[in-house]
């Protein structure tokens, strides 16, 4: 306890403190015009104010602890966000030019992609379950490919700042693969399907977990894509849809419980969703 000139005890109200930390507290006392004393030691900063003080000094100093608790900085995967997420949709978005013929690079007929690729029930049930995986990447035409492009960007930026891009990639391939296999089996021959919105829906489910006070708002927003994009042609699977975003809510409900990953192994999981289509179409055409 320190003692100012007036004979005003000085006492401490935050202590073993980091110096980013008693920076922040320093502010935060400062825009109270609360005085403060930042004092360095072996075992930290401790900051010391007025005692009459004191107790407005601690309730300022728990709000902006609450304040910090409930917007975490981001996690070194997250601030990479922007160019990791988009290459993934721009493979994406290459391949369907490719395989729609948007972009005439091949001379395999659309039609041997469909034929090879789709979520064939029968043939997912007869054991070619990487069908789960290359349906995702077929569409329709090059407006179906836009729409899922379009909508796919929004969802999964939204649940990579709060997952990391990487396993926010990994966990929507997986979670919309997994819808696919449950349609399959569920619905049985002749159900078949492409396309990416499956994925989308995913994305939707993780997004929601971003933060809990927007799970309502996320949710419903799926439900409005869902009437939305769910009744559509013959290439639309409504049961794909609901399986990926019950799908989607699932793994983000076990993964909102995950630390943030450090960038190195999130880089990781983001080359194994990048490398999973590549291997499941090398099956699908072996």
């Amino acid at each position: 306890m320190f003692a100012s000139p007036d004979r005003t005890p000085w006492v401490p109200v935050a202590t073993h403190l980091s110096r980013s930390q008693a920076r922040l507290t320093a502010l935060a006392l400062a825009a109270k015009d609360i005085p403060y004393r930042a004092l360095r030691s072996a075992h930290g900063f401790r900051v010391l104010v007025p005692e009459p003080l004191a107790l407005a000094a601690r309730a300022e100093i728990a709000a902006i602890e609450r304040e910090v608790s409930a917007h975490p900085p981001a996690s070194p995967s997250s601030r990479s966000l922007p160019n990791a997420v988009f290459l993934p949709l721009l493979a994406e978005g290459v391949f369907g030019l490719i395989t729609t013929h948007v972009l005439p690079l091949t001379t395999i007929p659309r039609s041997l992609w469909i034929t090879a690729g789709s979520a064939k029930a029968q043939a997912i049930q007869g054991g070619e379950i990487w069908r789960a995986v290359t349906a995702l990447t077929l569409h329709a035409d090059g407006a179906h490919l836009i729409a899922n492009l379009a909508a796919g960007v929004l969802f999964v930026a939204m649940a990579a700042r709060r997952f990391g891009a990487g396993l926010t990639w990994l966990a929507t391939l997986l979670a919309a693969s997994t819808a696919n296999l449950l349609a399959a089996w569920v619905l049985g021959s002749p159900h078949d399907s492409i396309g990416f919105s499956t994925a989308v829906f995913a994305a939707v489910g993780l997004a929601a977990w971003g933060s809990e006070r927007r799970l309502p708002t996320i949710v419903a927003i799926g439900l409005a894509l869902l009437a939305l994009l769910g009744m559509g042609d013959e290439d639309t699977d409504l049961a794909a849809h609901v399986a990926g975003l019950i799908t989607g809510l699932m793994a983000g409900g076990i993964l909102k419980r995950c630390a943030p990953l450090a960038r190195a192994l999130d880089t990781c999981l983001l080359g194994t969703a990048l490398l999973l289509p590549v291997i499941a179409w090398m099956l699908a055409l072996s």
